[in-house]
């Protein structure tokens, strides 16, 4: 189950990754997905180095989903 998760994630990211290499006129799109992916990678590192509470703290500031709320 783990295994087939991690493969869904690998395949959303490589299909972003697609969308961005293969796009021509849509630099706003190209944009917001390589801005996506920066935000991905920098949390999937921070869950590796800090605690579950910090990690949602500083996801809700981040994306400002904590004022939103």
């Amino acid at each position: 189950m783990e295994n087939a998760r991690n493969q869904h994630r690998t395949d959303y990211a490589k299909e972003l990754i697609k969308i961005v290499q293969t796009t021509k006129d849509r630099e706003e799109l190209k944009k917001k997905i390589r801005d996506f992916l920066m935000v991905l990678l920098y949390f999937r590192q921070q869950k590796k180095e800090q605690p579950l509470s910090t990690l949602l703290w500083d996801i809700y500031e981040r994306t400002g989903f904590y004022y939103d709320v």
